[in-house]
């Protein structure tokens, strides 16, 4: 029988799997984290260090989120809860790996616990690229966030 399958496309293809990372699992899983955190960090200007974010998911203060597919990971997002004094969000302070669009339908998943945390929003300080992805799956933009670095006027 002849099967008709569209270029690029394996019917035998692992299904993309999402997990959460409780903080007792971190010490165990760091070394697969770390490699897409550091990407994160490489484009953070210095907001971000690797120290932070392993202390901050140690301590169960940032959750990692992740998919992944035949057991190796492809995305990882860490989020934190901010709390303004409004409102508490949820707030994505890294976010690297590969198929994004495909790991968007893990965002009910997010929204839940966002909500469970007493979250009303979730939010994100991401670059232009992240931000057009974003609109595609019902994000809008906010605010802008420009920056000048005085770093060289204290040489």
């Amino acid at each position: 029988m002849l099967t008709i399958v569209a270029p690029g496309i394996s019917s035998e293809k692992e299904p993309l799997q999402a997990c959460v990372y409780s903080k007792h699992e971190i010490e165990g899983v760091w070394d697969l984290l770390e490699p897409f955190f550091q990407r994160s960090i490489d484009v953070s200007n210095g907001r971000l260090t690797m120290r932070w974010l392993q202390q901050g998911l140690l301590l169960g203060a940032i959750v990692a989120f992740a998919t992944y597919r035949k057991d190796k990971l492809e995305m990882v997002l860490a989020v934190e809860m901010a709390n303004y004094p409004g409102m508490d969000v949820a707030r994505i302070v890294a976010i690297a790996g590969k198929n994004l669009k495909e790991a968007s339908r893990f965002l009910d998943a997010l929204e839940t616990w966002a909500l469970s945390q007493g979250a009303v929003e979730i939010e994100g300080f991401c670059r232009p690229a992240m931000v057009r992805l974003a609109r595609h799956f019902g994000w809008k933009p906010q605010v802008l966030i420009v920056t000048k670095d005085l770093r060289r006027r204290l040489q």
